[in-house]
């Protein structure tokens, strides 16, 4: 596999992803033809060729992944679960996983052509900290795409210990994979946003990272989420069709004025936005973290998280 062959098929896909979104969003076949299957070939996972792709098959728990990906020992190394465009991926992640589990495969991962998640099941972490791979096609550059998932390329995973970060200088199919890199160190202290629930007068987080790998620090709670509507805005996921948001019938997290639908003004605000936007911050740790939440589930891509660094003394000296 030549690595421009990747670049090639990358921008292919995230022009089908931008041009038919709402064709391939209908259903799960139509998005592993067009998306899938011809990204799964180009990683050398022949999709028409049972002896490396078997699709429906069978796993622990009487369930059924849709691809199986077959070693050169004719054993499945990895089993992947394939979803609509569209779809939400987080609701699927533990299932997949505790599949391959109980069938003893090694990796599993889900993908509704545009996002992407890969799992090394047995490794001795916490569950989130099993995730090897996380990108979105449509919304990554297309050089750091095809780093990424080179982890799926077949002598790749077929070597048991797959990394994204190759050299980029790859030849052809049945070459040997270059020696791996050691492996990048686990991420300690994060947790996902949908699973923080911090204590009563504890520490705001450390930083934060975005389901683009991007980072910021923390210093305040209300950071949490004016960071979040930040990015949000700056990728015009919140519009100004989208104003004003709030959760409640009567008070708002986000305005175009600092201003709740009672007519009384935010306690407290930030402003972002080139076209000023307020963000409420007059919030206990406890509505700071609830709000950034629902904004985040409301307006993120489909199956992106978002993820926080915890402080080792959340509450304080």
């Amino acid at each position: 596999m030549v690595l421009e062959n990747l670049y090639s098929k990358i921008e292919s896909l995230n022009s089908k992803i931008n041009s038919f979104r709402t064709t391939l969003e209908v259903n799960e076949t139509r998005t592993r033809v067009a998306l899938i299957d011809p990204l799964l070939h180009e990683l050398g996972w022949d999709v028409a060729n049972p002896a490396r792709v078997i699709a429906e098959y069978s796993v622990g728990l009487g369930g059924v992944a849709d691809y199986a990906l077959i070693d050169n020992n004719n054993r499945p190394i990895a089993i992947l679960e394939a979803k609509r465009l569209g779809s939400n991926l987080s609701t699927h992640k533990m299932q997949i996983v505790q599949y391959a589990v109980a069938s003893g495969i090694k990796f599993a991962g889900l993908t509704d052509g545009d996002n992407w998640e890969i799992y090394d099941v047995f490794k001795q972490v916490e569950f989130e900290q099993k995730r090897i791979l996380q990108l979105s096609i449509s919304r990554s550059p297309v050089h750091e795409c095809a780093l990424k998932l080179l982890l799926l390329w077949h002598p790749n995973l077929e070597s048991g210990q797959p990394t994204s970060s190759f050299p980029p200088i790859i030849t052809a199919d049945n070459e040997s994979p270059p020696e791996p890199k050691e492996p990048i160190e686990t991420k300690k202290n994060w947790i996902n946003l949908m699973d923080y629930n911090p204590p009563v007068n504890s520490k705001p987080p450390l930083a934060i990272e975005f389901w683009d790998g991007t980072q910021k620090p923390i210093g305040k709670w209300h950071e949490l989420l004016t960071f979040v509507v930040e990015k949000l805005y700056s990728e015009n996921l919140i519009n100004d069709n989208h104003i004003p948001i709030g959760f409640s019938s009567k008070t708002f997290v986000v305005n175009s004025e600092p201003k709740h639908q009672t007519g009384n003004s935010f306690a407290s605000y930030k402003q972002i936005g080139d076209k000023a936007l307020y963000v409420n911050t007059n919030l206990n740790a406890g509505q700071i973290r609830s709000n950034t939440r629902n904004i985040f589930k409301k307006f993120a891509p489909n199956g992106s998280n978002l993820y926080v660094k915890l402080s080792q003394n959340p509450m304080g000296d």
